[in-house]
């Protein structure tokens, strides 16, 4: 039914899945495939683009160990995305997610959590001539 679920390999040595929409509501994806990531705290995330509208997802373990998932388009501005979504963690802990417009002729967008906790967000193909996809 398009539901995203997660499977990792636990600190105790046990795989786990989670089927992230049946748990704390991430939108069934859209597009392209999600994107994994590791966060700062060591846990893990994932990012992917809502069937529904295009709204780019981030879903999470918070601090407090529960699942939580947030709409980056409503919560940063974010452009909607045809699916195509990157995630990386840089090495001073910045969460960086790219992702394709499915606006403007396919611009490439950065979407960061940067280490002070503010998130920002860029059209990388109008800032620095990044080629749209």
């Amino acid at each position: 039914g398009g539901h995203l679920s997660l499977t990792a390999l636990q600190s105790n040595g046990s795989w786990a899945t989670v089927d992230l929409t049946n748990v704390v509501g991430t939108p069934i994806s859209a597009g392209g495939a999600p994107s994994a990531f590791v966060q700062k705290n060591g846990t893990v995330g994932v990012v992917s683009a809502n069937a529904a509208n295009g709204h780019l997802q981030i879903t999470y373990k918070n601090t407090s160990g529960q699942w939580a998932t947030n709409d980056l388009t409503n919560l940063v501005g974010t452009p909607a995305t045809d699916g195509a979504v990157s995630a990386t963690t840089d090495p001073d802990g910045t969460l960086a997610i790219y992702s394709r417009s499915s606006l403007n002729g396919g611009h490439i967008n950065l979407t960061a959590l940067q280490s002070n906790g503010s998130w920002a967000t860029v059209d990388l193909t109008n800032i620095v001539g990044t080629p749209a996809s």
